[in-house]
């Protein structure tokens, strides 16, 4: 008996028709709180995943995951019925827009995180000190970004894992 393969499940999903929703990235340590207190403190608004997210299609090579919390009053939202994966959708719609452009200037702006598109298994609504926000991972384009801790990591694929064998000997 032949075995049937799984269907592969989506990890993500498109919000080009979303209507965006007002919302910001909050700043955050590198470590969420873990630092000497002698120390100055380097805050950005978020992090490159360290974990190899082999679900997300060229992940490594054109697609990296980052952890990020957006501010955003989901309370008033949920009330309203909108669903977690929604809202989460429609925040990125917000943050995936250019910023505007300055009187005179030729030169077409790219969204300041690059293209962000939501991770839709892992979205988590909380509140901290009296701010409430989502806990999120989402897929970027940019390999490097100064807005974020870190940096995308290399794809690794057995032919190249081969190759640095073959250099060692």
């Amino acid at each position: 008996m032949a075995k049937t393969a799984k269907k592969k499940e989506k990890f993500h999903f498109d919000v080009s028709g979303l209507t965006p929703v007002e919302c910001t990235l909050l700043k955050q340590t590198e470590f969420l709180g873990y630092h000497n207190r002698d120390e100055e403190v380097e805050y950005r608004e978020g992090k490159y995943h360290g974990s190899m997210f082999w679900e997300v299609d060229e992940f490594g090579s054109k697609k990296w995951v980052v952890c990020v919390r957006i501010a955003v009053d989901w309370e008033k939202h949920f009330a309203d019925g909108t669903t977690k994966q929604e809202l989460f959708g429609r925040c990125i719609a917000h943050l995936n827009l250019p910023p505007k452009r300055m009187k005179f200037q030729r030169r077409q702006t790219k969204p300041r995180y690059g293209k962000l598109s939501p991770v839709s298994h892992w979205i988590y609504p909380k509140e901290e000190d009296g701010v409430k926000y989502l806990s999120a991972l989402v897929i970027t384009d940019k390999k490097r970004c100064r807005y974020f801790f870190g940096q995308g990591p290399a794809n690794l694929t057995m032919k190249s894992v081969r190759r640095m064998r073959q250099k060692r000997d």
